[in-house]
């Protein structure tokens, strides 16, 4: 094809791919929003999702250099879309909502994990590409979308996307010779990056760990708060309660909730909580429930670690109900 032909063939197939481009990432967003919420999809995203059409000089000297003789079907990134998240775990997120919409055939051009599994040694580009081929024709804001129209789709996590930027140009379409010293230097690079992705991945499987249990703790404390004092609604969303969760999040993770439920609602000692209710106290708090748990299982321990001040003749009204007082006072 001569550039006069690229130019008027791309020309009248423009407004189908800017469409088709725009179709395919708004599905992705709006599944990918379903799936991890609202609150969550906020930041999901580290760059805004993307799509671009080839430029019709790009595809001209794509076609001459490879020698294309079927543009349309050979050259797969006429549109494409590119979603940028954090960490790689992300990314099967995004996989998942790829691999679900109905509109389009899926297939992967490129996995990096296969490519590391054959060549464990080498650390390159590591994006993932997906083609998405519309299964039949659409008209989308007044616009025919030919059928089997090939949409490109980049999943990168933020670090991939940092290498990506600076190799793309300098490294593998260079305008000069890439000196051997600088391609080592680039995949020293791409090592450290995946090693700080999987260190990434551990720390926010930690904190997706402690974020599970104070979450489970502020659903149970007050439920069994108002079982004892018949009190409801009262919020476990303060900065009090969070000090104490932290403070003792190792033997909290240790702590049965149901046997604090027993303790708590025995009689003589649910009677005494729910007397106190109202004075201004830790028992105008659900979290008086935790100091209760704490002192059973660890006794004087818990009581001389007690984090906040002024609620420590609380607690020391705490050890006397459980008959602990005497080995602090």
């Amino acid at each position: 094809m001569t550039r006069d032909e690229v130019d008027q063939w791309l020309g009248n197939l423009s407004p189908a791919l800017e469409e088709w481009g725009k179709f395919v990432v708004q599905r992705v967003t709006d599944r990918v929003r379903g799936e991890v919420g609202e609150r969550r999809f906020e930041s999901f995203f580290k760059v805004e999702p993307t799509y671009r059409v080839k430029s019709a000089k790009s595809a001209f000297e794509k076609i001459d250099r490879k020698g294309y003789t079927d543009p349309g079907r050979q050259i797969t990134d006429l549109v494409g879309a590119r979603f940028i998240v954090l960490v790689r775990t992300d990314i099967d997120i995004l996989e998942e909502a790829l691999a679900h919409c109905t509109d389009w055939t899926l297939s992967r051009e490129r996995d990096p994990s296969f490519e590391i599994s054959q060549e464990p040694m080498v650390f390159d580009y590591q994006s993932v590409h997906y083609l998405a081929r519309n299964k039949s024709k659409l008209v989308l804001n007044d616009v025919e979308v030919p059928a089997d129209l090939a949409c490109e789709v980049q999943v990168r996590t933020l670090l991939q996307h940092a290498y990506a930027e600076l190799v793309h140009d300098n490294i593998y379409k260079p305008a000069g010779v890439v000196p051997s010293s600088t391609r080592r230097l680039v995949a020293r690079c791409m090592a450290l990056m995946e090693t700080t992705d999987s260190m990434f991945c551990e720390a926010l499987e930690e904190l997706n760990q402690v974020n599970t249990e104070r979450e489970e703790w502020l659903r149970f404390l007050p439920d069994v708060y108002a079982q004892v004092t018949g009190h409801r609604d009262v919020s476990t969303n303060d900065d009090d309660t969070m000090t104490v969760l932290s403070k003792y999040r190792d033997w909290l993770t240790q702590t049965n909730r149901e046997k604090l439920r027993e303790l708590v609602t025995l009689p003589a000692l649910a009677k005494k909580i729910a007397a106190r209710v109202g004075s201004n106290s830790l028992f105008d708090r659900p979290m008086c429930l935790l100091a209760y748990s704490l002192i059973d299982e660890h006794g004087s321990a818990a009581f001389e670690s007690w984090p906040i001040e002024r609620y420590a003749n609380d607690v020391r009204t705490i050890m006397a109900d459980l008959g602990k007082a005497s080995k602090v006072l």
